[in-house]
């Protein structure tokens, strides 16, 4: 429990943590981290960027310090884009996991930025912004336009 009076307690703002002194015997004094709010959520690695040729999948792996559970939601949310749905996780331990995420058959539409996030009952993790580059444009649209149109000459 925290003292009542300021010379008992600390507060670390930039940092959230409760700090309580403590006498540490032959007058030396220490501290005791109390408790800090964002010890249950995972933090993200750096997140790359994606190239992609249109068409193809483009999937954007979010590497994480931190457990993972069931009740989690994990996505990859897009800047003026679609969302992407959680493809598949990967745990390696207690305190590590991959989740990978794709954007199926990519378009120029789906070129932008996008980012991690995890929701927990310990708070919400969000990783760094990274690319999602499309180049070219989609085979699919150009074999589509062949059979509907009954275009002859298609270089699909």
């Amino acid at each position: 429990m925290l003292g009542r009076n300021l010379e008992e307690n600390n507060v670390s703002v930039s940092t959230g943590r409760a700090v309580k002194k403590k006498e540490e015997g032959k007058g030396r004094r220490g501290c005791l981290v109390l408790g800090h709010p964002c010890t249950k959520t995972p933090h993200f690695l750096r997140l790359q960027s994606v190239e992609v040729n249109a068409g193809q999948f483009a999937t954007f792996q979010c590497t994480a310090n931190g457990g993972t559970d069931s009740g989690d939601k994990l996505w990859l949310q897009g800047i003026y884009v679609r969302d992407a749905p959680l493809k598949d996780i990967k745990v390696f331990n207690a305190r590590r996991f991959v989740a990978l995420f794709s954007v199926v058959n990519a378009t120029k539409r789906d070129a932008g930025n996008y980012r991690c996030m995890i929701r927990t009952e310990g708070g919400v993790g969000v990783s760094n912004y990274a690319e999602l580059i499309v180049k070219g444009t989609s085979p699919y649209k150009s074999v589509f336009a062949c059979s509907v149109y009954g275009i002859r000459a298609c270089s699909c």
